[in-house]
């Protein structure tokens, strides 16, 4: 993560934060995995509001993150990097989530896989030879699995500016049809692009 190795064991990588961020803007974190099985599958990114939902929706959900890539063939062996986004439309904090599902593998071949996707496959496989996908829209025989699971965490924050002069007075007397100007510096406090826009009123 950000170029520093992770270990998953000693100490859980559950909770990915970013850096507070000024609404429209966006700030990223690489993210570097590497497969270390020999075998290639296919993987797609899931990006989501609420955790543990009861309702399925088949449309997309309007989210404050995003990965690049964010589906693809993950060769046996290769280490992949991504980008994970972080764009707040708000002043306020952002909490999501983020799964790599990855397809067209048994659940058996999986070390140490969940407890409750095994339970989940054990009781498909019962029913019938094919088990039933864990996530809707998948074309494969085997069970779709939340490899890697995060809890995505963000701050938007107001963008602080300062601006020089911070009152602008025409001075003298001022005929119609007749153009004045003054220069105006506005100076942004804060780290990171902002999209603007000037509203005169």
């Amino acid at each position: 993560m950000d170029g520093k190795d992770v270990d998953f064991k000693a100490n859980p990588f559950e909770t990915m934060y970013f850096e507070n961020t000024n609404p429209t803007a966006e700030s990223c974190r690489k993210l570097k995995i590497h497969n270390s099985a020999p075998i290639q599958f296919p993987f797609h990114w899931s990006v989501y509001r609420q955790k543990n939902s009861q309702k399925i929706s088949l449309q997309d959900e309007e989210t404050h993150y995003r990965i690049e890539p964010a589906q693809g063939k993950f060769l046996g062996g290769e280490t992949k990097e991504f980008s994970v986004y972080f764009c707040p439309q708000h002043a306020e904090p952002y909490f999501e989530y983020a799964d790599m599902i990855v397809e067209d593998i048994p659940i058996a071949s999986v070390r140490n896989p969940p407890e409750g996707l095994k339970l989940f496959a054990a009781a498909n496989t019962q029913k019938s030879k094919v088990p039933m996908p864990t996530y809707v829209g998948s074309n494969t025989q085997f069970l779709s699995i939340p490899m890697i699971m995060f809890n995505l965490r963000g701050q938007g924050n107001s963008c602080r500016v300062q601006c020089e002069p911070p009152v602008t007075v025409f001075e003298g007397d001022l005929f119609i049809n007749q153009k004045y100007n003054q220069q105006v510096k506005i100076c942004k406090l804060t780290k990171g692009l902002v999209k603007y826009k000037l509203r005169m009123e």
